[in-house]
């Protein structure tokens, strides 16, 4: 039987899933904002926010009223795991870190 005929361990599998899951956590929310306000509706105005991955396309125009838009990155939305992840890497012998200082770390777990 060779490598790539064998199933994957339970242990490389996890590791698929906890990437895949930091990946679509770590997309950018992006903030797109009118070139020219006079011509803009109340919702590019205020920005339309998109997540979307870095490699993406920005998009040209407003969805809404089709005017020119610029895209701003605003933030990165990081939050607890909902779905157990933590308490799984956890029993798996993974580590959490938190940063606590420039170059110092906390270890949670």
């Amino acid at each position: 039987m060779t490598r790539s005929e064998r199933a994957p361990n339970r242990d490389s599998s996890y590791l698929f899933e906890i990437a895949d899951v930091l990946i679509r956590k770590l997309m950018p929310i992006y903030v797109y904002k009118p070139k020219d306000i006079s011509k803009s509706c109340d919702s590019c105005r205020k920005g339309v926010e998109i997540l979307q991955r870095i490699s993406d396309k920005p998009l040209n125009f407003c969805p809404k009223c089709g005017n020119l838009v610029k895209r701003v990155i605003s933030h990165i939305s990081l939050g607890e795991s909902k779905t157990g992840l933590d308490r799984r890497a956890k029993e798996k012998g993974f580590h959490k870190l938190k940063k606590v200082d420039k170059g110092k770390y906390e270890k949670l777990y």
